[in-house]
Formats: structure tokens, C-alpha cells, sequence
């Protein structure tokens, strides 16, 4: 079972950039590390999939066929970091505009639901002799995924039937029977 977290990340950086209008490089992926920081305003995304159950119960299916299929959804907490002199008013737009229409409708298509962004938090410090403005805003995201498994099956059984009649003759029967679905 792997997460979409590529599917994960493109709806949210979309998110983010209709939210923010900030340009397609000003949204990066928290663990890159192979782009050089940016500079000015720009949010670094860092999704965490949790791959427990986000309902009661997975769907389980089993066929005739031996596969057996687990459908059902979790939930991934994505952080997101906003950095710049208007990091605070970049995430707290795109809280505010979580569940406008054109917003829900984006998560939909990728077969994603925003569940929920929690309250903006303000983590501006002094950085040597500078402050860095940084702010931070967790959101939960749900999606769904399967994951099936060939557990094989009988397909024929193969025995032999030895029986004793009467008068002491043994009468030898072989069979195959095929499982049917």
C-alpha cells in the first residue's frame, strides 16, 4: 500500500498557488534538498502519510481467483512552512479559502478531501543576526488506496479412493475435482 503523495503534493501546491498567487518556484517540497532555498516570501510542503485506518473499517474483498483486495482510507498530516516577510498572510488566505468551491472541487478531481488546516502559528526568530519570518499551518488530507495480495488457492484436488468390497476385491477409483467459482 503506498500513499499518492505525488497527487497529494500537485493539489495542494495548486491550493497554494491559486490561494497565495506566488509563482510555481516559490512552492517546494519541504525534503528536497537539492534546490537551493529561495528567497523572498515562498512555503515548503511536507506531507507525513499515516497509513492507519482515518474510518471504522476497510473494505475486504476476496475473489474465486485467490486475490484478496483491502480498500479503505487514511489520512496524511501535511505541513506546511511559509517563509518571507508575508508568510503569516500567505497560509491564514489559504486557510480562508479552504472550502470555497473551486478549492473543494481541486481536491475532488484528485480523488482528495481537505479535511481540515489547523490554526496559522507565527514561528518568526532571530536567525544570527536577522529575523526570519516563518509561519506553520498543519492540514489533513484524506484519500483512498488499496492493496491486493494473490493468496493462492486450491485450484483441483487429486485423491484416490481405495475400496474393500465384500467378497475382498479392492476397487481403486482416481478423481479430480476442479474448485468452481
Amino acid at each position: 500500500m503506498t500513499a499518492p503523495l505525488d497527487t497529494i503534493h500537485d493539489t495542494i501546491h495548486e491550493w497554494l498557488q491559486r490561494a497565495t498567487g506566488l509563482a510555481d518556484a516559490k512552492i517546494i517540497p519541504a525534503n528536497d534538498g537539492m534546490s537551493p532555498e529561495p528567497t523572498g516570501d515562498y512555503i515548503s510542503i511536507n506531507i507525513i502519510p499515516d497509513l492507519m485506518q482515518a474510518s471504522m473499517m476497510d473494505e475486504i474483498q476476496y475473489t474465486a481467483t485467490g486475490e484478496y483486495t483491502v480498500k479503505g482510507h487514511r489520512t496524511a498530516l501535511v505541513s506546511l512552512n511559509s517563509y518571507g516577510p508575508n508568510s503569516y498572510v500567505h497560509l491564514s488566505t489559504a486557510k480562508a479559502v479552504q472550502d470555497a468551491p473551486s478549492i473543494r472541487t481541486l481536491f475532488a478531481d484528485a480523488l482528495l478531501v481537505l479535511v481540515e488546516c489547523r490554526n496559522v502559528r507565527d514561528l518568526s526568530s532571530r536567525k544570527g543576526q536577522r529575523l526570519e519570518n516563518r509561519s506553520q499551518m498543519d492540514c489533513l488530507v484524506r484519500y483512498a488506496m488499496s492493496f491486493t495480495d494473490d493468496v493462492n488457492y486450491v485450484e483441483t484436488i487429486d485423491y484416490t479412493i481405495n475400496a474393500v468390497e465384500n467378497d475382498g476385491e479392492t476397487i481403486e477409483d482416481s478423481v479430480t475435482d476442479s474448485v468452481a467459482e
